[in-house]
Order: structure tokens, then sequence, then C-alpha cells
């Protein structure tokens, strides 16, 4: 065989396999507070945003709380920078959070009396600044305003679910180009106490925001959409679950980016735990699918913790493997989410519930475990799924909830990748390499069947030559 043709067989061969090669997330760092103070709920809740990430410690100092601010340097390692504390007690600063860009928010609902506060706080030329407080305008004793916290563009979304017997309440503001403003007070269709409305909330870039009542109907759970229409917030609709169960506790987390909702129902089936996918289509959200865990267990509480960042997913199971934790990696493929990686500790203890929180920022997921005062940052070692867009119609038949009784769950293993794509990787690669043997073979099949028909015509014209008449 030639020697070019052997070259573009190697170069083909070597193109196959950086074409098959696989990736994933890859723990970065694991990050304690500065300075370390045990049991302060460090990574209760976590939000980034480009290069910068917050993460609340609520029991710190004797439950007055506080939030550590940290910065990516440029050898992708993130550094405590500043923190943020306050001397009220019981406060509990940052028992919820969230920033973006220009903002950080900062929830306090057991400031004065459980009556709550946010503090919010401003970008200025690269420092956090003290920039207004938040209240309700009549808050009472035990209200917790702030208890849930979002922001989407100018406007904030803030819950207070323990108001008026726990039939809870929840507030927009809007920002107005000097301070945040009170624009409207939400209250929903069958309020009724002991709901919990405004138990967690969410807010899209495109005007819409999430209220969640997770105990609504015997805590099977609901969740508010209000649409913003020409500066006022509407009430559209009520989303439930297709099938839902008592104790559910659907809406227990929300998570929204452009068209894509995703609504965790940790409560499900003994508190295994499910996450429902919702997109938007003419103004009304669908259920599109039901998303379990591939090894589904009773008491993982997947779904207690749900981010979203275009086609990638994470869900937390803080109670996986004897509440060691996990995170479960999601990519939207075709309109639907595919698991595609368990993450884990590094050095997974029992009961330190990695995975009660996390936050996406790609490439970078942020993922808490709380009960161990840590927080665990993630790399992405390939490019990032593309945003889904135009989004398809939803299936009309979703995906089976997990049964009663799922076998329980294996050994967890850090960065485990599907076992599915690990097949599907050895077959893109195998298959080739197969093919190209055969076509190898069979080149060489040919030549040599070239250089036997060459002989045999060696020997004939020979023995002809020495008997030119053909008798014997």
């Amino acid at each position: 065989m030639k020697i070019k043709n052997i070259l573009i067989i190697q170069i083909t061969i070597i193109l196959l396999l950086k074409q098959t090669e696989s990736y994933s997330w890859l723990q970065k760092q694991r990050i304690t507070s500065n300075p370390i103070q045990n049991g302060n709920r460090f990574g209760f809740v976590v939000s980034t945003y480009n290069n910068e990430a917050i993460i609340s410690a609520p029991r710190n100092n004797d439950s007055r709380g506080a939030v550590f601010l940290y910065t990516k340097d440029a050898g992708n390692n993130w550094n405590q920078t500043g923190i943020i504390t306050n001397d009220i007690y019981p406060e509990e600063i940052g028992r919820s959070l969230c920033m973006s860009e220009d903002w950080i928010f900062l929830g306090a609902p057991y400031s004065d009396d459980y009556v709550g506060v946010v503090y919010v706080y401003q970008n200025v030329s690269g420092i956090w600044t003290p920039f207004q407080n938040l209240s309700e305008q009549d808050g009472e004793y035990g209200d917790q305003f702030g208890y849930s916290v979002a922001v989407g563009g100018n406007y904030l979304a803030v819950g207070a679910k323990e108001d008026d017997q726990a039939a809870g309440l929840a507030y927009i503001f809007t920002f107005t180009g000097t301070k945040w403003n009170m624009s409207k007070k939400l209250i929903p269709p069958d309020y009724a106490p002991g709901n919990y409305f405004g138990v967690a909330v969410a807010a899209s870039q495109n005007g819409w925001v999430f209220i969640a009542s997770n105990c609504t109907d015997s805590c099977k759970g609901a969740v508010y959409a209000y649409k913003e229409v020409d500066g006022d917030w509407n009430y559209t609709q009520k989303i439930t679950a297709s099938d839902a169960q008592s104790n559910d506790l659907f809406g227990s987390s929300l998570a929204v980016d452009g068209d894509n909702l995703l609504i965790g129902a940790y409560g499900r089936s003994s508190k295994t735990g499910i996450v429902f996918h919702y997109v938007l289509q003419d103004d009304l959200w669908i259920q599109s699918q039901k998303i379990v865990a591939d090894d589904a267990a009773v008491g993982d509480r997947f779904g207690k913790a749900v981010s979203i960042q275009g086609a990638l997913a994470f869900i937390g199971a803080y109670g996986y493997n004897n509440s060691a934790g996990a995170a479960y990696y999601f990519v939207l493929e075709n309109g639907t989410w595919n698991q595609q990686q368990i993450l884990t500790a590094s050095n997974p203890t029992p009961n330190v519930y990695f995975g009660y929180s996390s936050s996406i920022f790609a490439p970078w997921v942020f993922v808490g475990a709380f009960a161990g005062d840590q927080v665990y940052s993630f790399y992405y070692n390939g490019p990032i799924p593309p945003s889904p867009s135009p989004y398809p119609s939803p299936s009309p038949s979703p995906s089976p909830s997990p049964s009663s009784s799922p076998s329980p769950s294996p050994s967890p293993t850090t960065n485990s990748v599907k076992s599915s794509n690990l097949t599907v990787i050895l077959v893109s690669v195998f298959i080739p390499l197969g093919v190209i043997g055969l076509v190898l073979f069979a080149i060489l099949a040919k030549r040599r069947q070239k250089k036997k028909l060459a002989k045999i015509r060696q020997e004939i014209f020979q023995e002809n030559s020495a008997n030119p008449l053909g008798d014997n």
C-alpha cells in the first residue's frame, strides 16, 4: 500500500476520534468561607453572574447571617473578595438572594420580628455598594417578606410566604432609574391560609414572573404566572401538574429562561422527586415533559433545586446516597431534556446536602452543600450546547413519573457521565474504525488476488512455452 494512502487513513482515524471526544463538568474548586464558622450553613443559596458569585451563610454569627462575595481570576480560581454582614438578630441575611450584572438582592425574612426586608446592592465601578432597603408598606409580624427573591431585567419579584396565616403574598418592584419602587402586590385568585404563596419566585428577561404556592390543595402545589403588559402585571394562568398528587410540593423550586420553565416537586413519590418542564406557546405555559432521574430512589428529593441557562439545566437531589447529595446535569435536545451527567462532591459524605442549591452561568456551575458548609465549582471542558430556538411543540405523552418504590441509588461517582453516552461514543468510534478496517482488508485482499493471478499467468506462460501443442 502506498505511504500516501496510509497517511490519509491515519488522519481520518484521528479526526473521527476527535469528533467523538467526551465533554463533561469537572470539579474545579471546593470553596469554604473565610473565616470558617461551622454550622453557618455556608452554601444555603448560591448565585453567579459572569465572573462573580455570591454565597449565603444565613446562620453565620448566631443567625445574623452573612453573604460572601467571590470573583474569578485569570487562572479560573474563585477568590473571596468581600463579605456582607449585619448585626441584627436573628435576621438571617442571605436566606434568599439573587444577582445580575448590576445588582445584588439579599433577603432577610426574619428581620424586624419576622416582618422581613430585602437589601439592595449596586455595582459601582466594580464595588458592591449599599443602595436601598425594600420592605412591605403594611408589613406585619411573621410575614417573612424576602423569603424568596428573583430578578429579571429591571424588575424584582419578592415572596412573603407567611403573610396572613401563611396564605402568602408576593410583590413586584421596578427600577425607575433612581430607585426600586413597589409596582404591584400579587394575590392569587384562590388565596387561602396555609398555601405558602411566595415560597419560591422566578423572573424572566422577557416580561414573566412566576410565584409558587407549594402547599395549595393538600400540598399538591401550584405556580401562578404573571405577564407584564404596558407597565402592569396581569395574572394569566394557574400552572399545575397534569397528574398532581398530595404532598408533591410542586413549586418548591423554580427556574425560567426564555420560553422554558422548570418547576420542582421534590415531594413526589415519598420524596423521590420530579421536575416538570413547561414551554411558552401563545402566552400559555404548556407542560412538555416530566423529568426524573435515571437512578431515582425514595428520599432523593430530586428537584429541590433547579437552575437553567439556555439548553442546560441542573437539578439538585440533596437526599441522594444518604444525603451526601448530587446534582443532575441535563441538556435540552430536540425538545427533550436528557440526563448527561451526575455531579457529586469529590469527598462525598453523608448528610452534607450537596445539591441543596445550584446556580449556572456557563461554563461554570456552583453547587451548594450547606450542611457541610461547602460550595463546589465545576467547569465545562467543551463547547456549550446552543440555546433552543425555535421551540418545538410539546410531546402529547410525557414520560411516566417514578414508581413509589424505585431501586436504591448506587454509590456516587464524581462527575459520572451517563452510560448511554459512553455507548454512543464507543459505537461512533469503533463502527468507523471497523469500516476502515474492512476497506483496508478489501484493498489488501484485492492486491493479493492480483499478485496471485499474475503468478498463475506466469506459470501458464512458462508451461505453454515448454509444451506449445498442449499435449501431455
